[in-house]
């Protein structure tokens, strides 16, 4: 039986996960010198998931598993916030795992520090069914070039991580204060993809005190069939759009300097670009429609931002298409110009034009 003494709470969410999950809850279990309450999260899954985890709770006070009607990611993971008893949370996602035993030295850090929020790193392991293409796309996308270990506000390692081309949005690259969390009254957004870009910008942008070890503890799990590899085009407008809503509002309220106002306003327009580019491929009716399924009053004004983006972009790539276009056909050219045929047609006309001039 759990108790309120915890170090950290793990928040595992799992929907068909049979095939991976046992794996991230023994690499939580692995872990050492601290105190866990593993949190498995059954989010209505119709495979073996529910069997694996209830005897995994067998044999393992540490482990609680709760069953919920599918709720998605997003709400998976705030019933494991509700459910949560330990100093720190942390997500676990359930065919993702941790490297090695050092949980431990994330806490004692974070302690030492007096953190809200201490970020690591992940190392990227990719399933041999996904592109080539794909992987090389991910391939330094969990991991940092620098190490933080400076109490920073959250704002400024945003920036920080941002300048360095080191920010990352996922939620399992971050322990979190439960404290802090329960203050700010954080949660993902229900019925969206792309959740974690509004929670960890909201994390990040209020919290007061923060660091990040370059410690690739994150074992993040590239699968054909995932949520980052196989999203529609409709799921991914609309939870890019719901992630620019909300971080939008995020940053009104934020009680920052005007400099890292504007700097960290460019991570809010990266997502206005996602999300231009996802709705540029969608119909009119489809996208008229965005403001009443985001509640929000920045909605109507960010959408026609949106619009204005993707109008941009397709002019940017109306243009590009023309200037490849004029690139060929002048290639095109300049290969006749200089071809065998062409100079003794030269060879043949040029007499002929000669005589013209001379008797006309």
């Amino acid at each position: 039986m759990v108790d309120n003494t915890a170090d950290v709470s793990v928040v595992i969410p799992v929907y068909n996960g049979a095939a991976h999950v046992r794996h991230a809850i023994e690499s939580a279990q692995a872990q050492s010198g601290v105190l866990l309450d593993i949190i498995c999260v059954n989010d209505g899954s119709t495979d073996g998931t529910l069997e694996i985890l209830n005897n995994c709770a067998l044999t393992d006070e540490r482990i609680r598993v709760i069953s919920q009607e599918n709720q998605g990611l997003s709400g998976a993971r705030n019933t494991g916030i509700s459910a949560a008893k330990g100093r720190y949370l942390v997500f676990l996602d359930a065919d993702d795992g941790w490297v090695f035993d050092g949980l431990k030295s994330l806490v004692n850090f974070a302690d030492t520090k007096s953190l809200d929020m201490l970020l690591f790193d992940a190392n990227l392991i990719v399933d041999d069914n996904v592109s080539t293409e794909l992987a090389a796309s991910y391939a330094n996308f969990y991991t940092r070039t620098n190490s933080h270990e400076a109490v920073l506000t959250g704002a400024e390692l945003a920036v920080q991580l941002l300048q360095e081309e080191g920010y990352n949005p996922n939620a399992g690259l971050y322990l979190i204060k439960r404290s802090y969390l329960t203050d700010q009254r954080l949660r993902f957004r229900l019925g969206f993809i792309h959740e974690d870009s509004a929670f960890t910008f909201s994390a990040l942008v209020n919290a007061s005190r923060t660091s990040h070890l370059k410690l690739p503890f994150f074992e993040r799990r590239l699968r054909q069939g995932s949520i980052i590899t196989s999203s529609k085009m409709e799921s991914t407008a609309l939870g890019y759009f719901a992630a620019l809503v909300d971080m939008s509002a995020t940053l009104n309220q934020a009680n920052v300097s005007s400099e890292l106002r504007t700097e960290l306003d460019l991570l809010v327009r990266a997502v206005q670009i996602h999300a231009a580019d996802a709705i540029a491929k969608l119909p009119e009716r489809f996208v008229s429609a965005l403001p009443e399924l985001i509640s929000s009053p920045l909605a109507p004004a960010l959408l026609r931002a949106v619009q204005q983006t993707a109008l941009i972009s397709r002019q940017e790539a109306e243009i590009a298409d023309l200037k490849e276009q004029n690139q060929v056909l002048s290639a095109m050219v300049t290969s006749a110009l200089n071809s065998r045929t062409y100079r003794v047609g030269r060879l043949l006309i040029s007499p002929l034009s000669i005589a013209r001039r001379f008797f006309s």
